[in-house]
């Protein structure tokens, strides 16, 4: 006679001891885990984050942008035209910051390499007046004011409510003895212009320099001591340092 058939036995699925890895049948426990354990992964992310992001930076004034991830960025896709802008933008701070410093060899070849970026964002994008405004700052601090000049002009050109453009090109002439020219600029920025005190305060400046004889000494571009341009007629007191056409990351 056969053997009659059993059933199976359905298989009891036990739960493992693991923390939220299964119901408890309390809903409001459940919860509870739930939520205790999203709080302590975002604490541990909130402490680790920031040294790991911190970890290899280039410190650029108070704030940091990480240039070797920019490189290698950049590297692997060189059409990446705004990964060019942002690593311009990097190095341009960078070597500001070390000019204000001293460090006129390291702000060199950082400001060499920002225009260098900047010049190839802008054969894709020629009318981005932000990159504009910077590569002049970049020429002027590199000692070629005629360019700098050129390239705020431009900028002007395409948007002439670009105040920190306009700013700027007033020291470029300055810088250069062209002091009416300067003062001319200035009085463009209208009183709406948050910029307005500012650009008040440099024509009073330049109107003192006018009526005063030029005195002798030489400086160094935007560093706070008496600035030569090419022009060979030196600021009277200290330069101010262009404004930076991007805000600082």
């Amino acid at each position: 006679m056969p053997k009659p058939k059993h059933r199976k036995k359905p298989k009891v699925v036990k739960q493992d001891g693991l923390v939220g890895t299964a119901p408890t049948g309390n809903k409001k426990k459940d919860h509870w885990v739930i939520l205790a354990i999203f709080t302590i992964a975002a604490l541990i992310g909130a402490i680790l984050l920031p040294a790991i992001f911190n970890r290899g930076q280039a410190q650029l004034g108070g704030g940091g942008v990480n240039i070797s991830q920019l490189e290698e960025i950049v590297k692997k896709n060189p059409q990446d035209i705004d990964a060019k802008d942002a690593l311009g933008t990097a190095y341009f701070n960078q070597g500001s910051s070390k000019l204000q410093a001293g460090d006129q060899k390291g702000a060199q070849q950082d400001l060499q390499r920002a225009i260098a970026l900047f010049n190839d964002v802008l054969k894709v994008k020629p009318q981005k007046i932000e990159t504009l405004g910077d590569l002049a700052t970049a020429y002027y601090y590199t000692g070629d004011t005629v360019k700098a000049i050129e390239l705020a002009q431009k900028a002007l050109s395409i948007n002439p409510d670009f105040t920190p453009a306009r700013l700027n090109l007033a020291i470029y002439l300055s810088s250069q003895g062209k002091y009416q020219e300067a003062i001319n600029e200035l009085k463009k920025i209208p009183a709406t212009s948050p910029d307005y005190a500012t650009a008040q305060a440099r024509i009073k400046e330049y109107q003192q320099a006018l009526t005063q004889p030029a005195p002798s000494g030489t400086g160094s571009a935007g560093t706070g001591s008496s600035t030569t341009g090419t022009g060979g007629t030196p600021v009277p007191g200290p330069a101010p340092a262009p404004t930076p056409a991007k805000p600082a990351q």
